[in-house]
């Protein structure tokens, strides 16, 4: 009873990997103050390959930087062509320069994709607190508030999304400041459908508001005085061309008005000038530098 060998043949083969690509490789968020909360950027990641990729999570060391939504979840399995996403925002804790990898695990080519991420964080002056910038994306509608119940009551708003954009406003009075106060429009736009709000520290404006609504009744189209807002200081030079004290930073005011934009009716506020000019670029109208507020 002898035995026979049999020659065994052929190449052993690995399993295919995906290949993945991400949208970015790296975000500067800038300069966010302590408490402000950065506009939203978005990492996507791809399955270039011809093979399912699976997912295994996305992390990130550090609170400094969140996400407002992840769909790169443990479990989540790619299809080739198919991508899932991430997006992220600044939100710095202390006023310093802030770096972070944010990685995404996954059992394609690499295991592990990173996104250098980074920013830098500034402590508020003294004595002011964070005017903050939303918009409605859907309806390209831009509101700004300095106060804290509604920031907070907006940040959980799901059709409300802060842009990026904030500026210290003094949170009291004092020698030379003037008080902002704030009006609302309702049913003043899309066809009655919304308002729109308007801030103001000059009491020219101030007036001629209160002569169209003398008796401040909540009323369509008509200013409905929200009451004060904040404290900024009145520029050395108002309108078009405008300046600020040294220190200060000049606030620029645009308008959507009707002229340009039927039924649309929106202020902006930027301490941005590259923001400022763009929209006057696309057609708001310029209103200039409106009123000062400390330099970030």
């Amino acid at each position: 009873g002898g035995s026979t060998a049999v020659p065994l043949t052929g190449i052993g083969t690995q399993a295919a990997q995906a290949t993945v690509a991400l949208s970015v490789a790296s975000i500067d968020f800038g300069r966010a103050f302590v408490g402000q909360i950065s506009s939203v950027r978005r990492v996507t990641l791809s399955n270039t390959g011809d093979v399912p990729l699976a997912v295994e999570g996305a992390s990130w060391p550090t609170t400094h930087f969140r996400a407002s939504s992840n769909s790169c979840v443990a479990a989540v399995v790619l299809a080739p062509s198919q991508s899932c996403s991430v997006d992220l925002f600044f939100a710095p804790q202390i006023a310093t320069p802030i770096s972070a990898d944010f990685e995404i695990t996954h059992n394609g080519v690499g295991s592990i994709s990173r996104v250098a991420l980074s920013g830098v964080g500034v402590v508020l002056p003294a004595g002011t607190k964070l005017m903050v910038e939303y918009v409605i994306p859907s309806l390209n509608y831009f509101f700004m508030t300095s106060r804290a119940d509604e920031q907070a009551l907006l940040d959980g708003v799901a059709t409300f999304s802060r842009t990026g954009a904030a500026f210290p406003v003094y949170s009291g009075a004092d020698a030379g400041r003037a008080s902002m106060t704030r009006y609302f429009f309702p049913e003043a736009a899309k066809s009655a459908s919304r308002g729109t709000h308007f801030y103001t520290l000059l009491d020219a404006e101030k007036s001629l508001l209160a002569n169209v609504n003398p008796t401040n009744t909540y009323a369509a189209a008509k200013p409905f005085n929200e009451g004060l807002d904040s404290y900024a200081l009145l520029p050395l030079v108002e309108g078009k061309g405008g300046s600020c004290a040294q220190g200060l930073a000049p606030v620029y005011r645009v308008f959507r008005g009707a002229q340009r934009f039927p039924d649309d009716a929106n202020h902006r506020f930027t301490i941005d000038r590259a923001v400022y000019e763009a929209f006057v670029a696309a057609g708001w109208d310029d209103e200039g530098v409106r009123f000062c507020v400390p330099a970030p």
